[in-house]
C-alpha cells in the first residue's frame, strides 16, 4: 500500500474532559462536537451539533439541555463519551442502551417534543400537534384498558388464548403480534353486541374520533408494554447487583452469549465487579446483563455442590 485511501486517524479530545452539555470543564463556554470528541459518522456529528449548538447558545441563561439515557440515544452517545470515553472511533449501535425499546421512531416526538420545546427548539405549534396527538394516544389507551373479555369471549372470536376463564383487557390482547385492533373490535362486538358501550367505544376510535397516527402509536405502544416492563425490570437487576464480584479467574470465552468485541474487551480489562465491567468503553448494556445471569447461574451450580 503506498497510501491510505481514507484517513482513519486524527487527534481528538478525550470526551470525559467535556460535560454532559459538552462543554468543556477547562475552558467555559467552549462547546465541542463531531470527530473531536472521539466520533465517527455522520448521524453522531450532527447529534452532538444539536446539543453543543443549543447549549452554547443558551450559555447565559443557564437553560443547559441534557438528554438522559432513557430518552434518545443521542443521550446514550453523550453519556458514553463523557463518563467511560473511547479508545477507538465511537459510532452509535443500538445495543448501546439499556432502554432501545423505548427509543423507537414512532414516539420521538413524545420523548423529545416536551424537552425541545422547554429549551426553545420547538415551536408553539409543534408542540400544539404533539399535545394532541399524546391526548389521542391516551384517550385509545384508556378505552382499550376499559374493554375486557374472559378468555372463552377472545376465543369465541378465533383468538387462539389460554383457556383459564381470566379476563384480559383489548390493550393486553394488542400485545400479541397475530391481534389487530380491528379484530379486537370484531371479538367485542360478537360477545358484547353490536350496541354495546364497549363496542360503539372502540367504534367510534376506528370511525374517525382519532387520526390514524394516534390509533396506530396507541396500538404500538400496547404491543410494547409488557416488553417495556421486561426491560425495565432487567435494567433494575442491573443497578440492584452491580457490587456482584466478577471471579479473577473467569474464563470469557466460556461466556458463549458475549459477542467477540465484548470478550475482548472484558479479557483485557478484567473487571472486578459488574458495575466495573459497566465503565468498560466498548461493552453493551446487554453484555453486562448477560454476564451477569453467567455469574449468577454459575454462583447457584457451585454453591448446589
Amino acid at each position: 500500500m503506498v497510501q491510505p485511501g481514507y484517513g482513519v486517524e486524527y487527534d481528538y479530545v478525550d470526551p470525559r474532559e467535556l460535560r454532559p452539555t459538552l462543554e468543556t470543564r477547562k475552558c467555559a463556554g467552549l462547546f465541542l462536537a463531531g470527530q473531536i470528541n472521539g466520533t465517527t459518522g455522520y448521524e453522531e456529528a450532527a447529534a452532538q451539533g444539536i446539543i453543543a449548538g443549543a447549549n452554547a447558545a443558551a450559555v447565559e441563561s443557564h437553560e443547559q439541555l441534557v438528554v438522559s439515557r432513557a430518552s434518545g440515544y443521542i443521550g446514550v452517545l453523550i453519556d458514553d463519551l463523557t463518563r467511560r470515553g473511547t479508545s477507538e472511533p465511537y459510532r452509535m449501535f443500538s445495543s448501546r442502551a439499556e432502554y432501545r425499546l423505548s427509543l423507537r421512531p414512532d414516539n420521538a416526538d413524545s420523548r423529545l417534543t416536551p424537552l425541545g420545546y422547554q429549551h426553545g427548539l420547538v415551536s408553539e405549534a409543534r408542540k400544539a400537534i404533539q399535545d394532541e396527538r399524546a391526548e389521542e394516544i391516551r384517550v385509545v389507551t384508556s378505552v382499550l384498558e376499559a374493554v375486557q373479555l374472559s378468555s372463552h369471549g377472545w376465543a369465541n372470536s378465533g383468538i387462539a388464548v389460554t383457556q383459564d376463564g381470566a379476563y384480559t383487557s383489548a390493550a393486553a390482547m394488542l400485545a400479541r403480534s397475530d391481534v389487530s385492533l380491528e379484530a379486537v373490535w370484531a371479538a367485542v362486538r360478537q360477545e358484547c353486541g353490536e350496541d354495546s358501550s364497549q363496542a360503539r367505544d372502540i367504534g367510534q376510535l376506528l370511525s374517525g374520533r382519532v387520526s390514524r397516527s394516534g390509533l396506530a402509536a396507541a396500538a404500538v405502544e400496547c404491543y410494547y408494554r409488557p416488553y417495556l416492563a421486561r426491560q425495565d425490570h432487567n435494567v433494575e437487576i442491573l443497578r440492584r447487583d452491580e457490587e456482584l464480584e466478577i471471579p479473577h479467574n473467569l474464563d470469557y470465552e466460556s461466556v458463549g452469549s458475549l459477542s467477540r468485541e465484548d470478550r475482548e474487551k472484558l479479557q483485557e480489562f478484567r473487571p472486578v465487579s459488574i458495575a466495573h465491567a459497566g465503565r468498560i468503553p466498548g461493552v453493551t448494556p446487554s453484555a453486562i446483563f448477560r454476564l451477569l445471569k453467567y455469574i449468577q447461574k454459575s454462583k447457584k451450580i457451585y454453591d448446589a455442590n
